[in-house]
């Protein structure tokens, strides 16, 4: 096995795992209820006092996690889409998906990809999280 193979399996294995983790985050996400969550200490019992108290609302997670969805798939696109003029032997690359001795998509490319479609999965992700609520 050439080196070049090598780094091109290690580096598709490691976005078969990224995914995997990610997936498994958005799961998580979006099937956790924030009221149904226990506190890891045992309770304190409240003074006794004659106003209720009070419970400030948790913050808003949904604007946060749509930006940073919409940042990451503008930056992944961008690294998609900006293509190298010049035809590249496939030889020379590290990481890329060739097609009879030319490069189809370098390991930038990979990986702007992979970037943009994190940012949709979160962006979506937000999208649900704000009409759940």
């Amino acid at each position: 096995m050439s080196h070049p193979a090598l780094v091109n399996e290690v580096l598709f294995w490691l976005v078969v795992l990224l995914t995997l983790l990610l997936v498994m985050f958005l799961y998580a996400v979006i099937t956790a209820h924030t009221e149904d969550a226990k506190p890891a200490e045992a309770p304190v019992p409240e003074p006794p006092v004659l106003t209720p108290p009070t419970r400030t609302p948790p913050a808003p997670v949904a604007p946060i996690l749509g930006i940073a969805g919409v940042a990451l798939a503008v930056i992944g696109g961008w690294m998609f889409l900006n293509v190298p003029h010049a035809d590249l032997a496939c030889s020379h690359q590290a990481a890329a998906i060739c097609l009879q001795g030319s490069v189809l998509l370098t390991g930038t490319q990979l990986l702007g990809g992979a970037i943009a479609l994190a940012g949709i999965a979160l962006a979506v992700t937000a999208l649900l999280l704000a009409l759940r609520s």
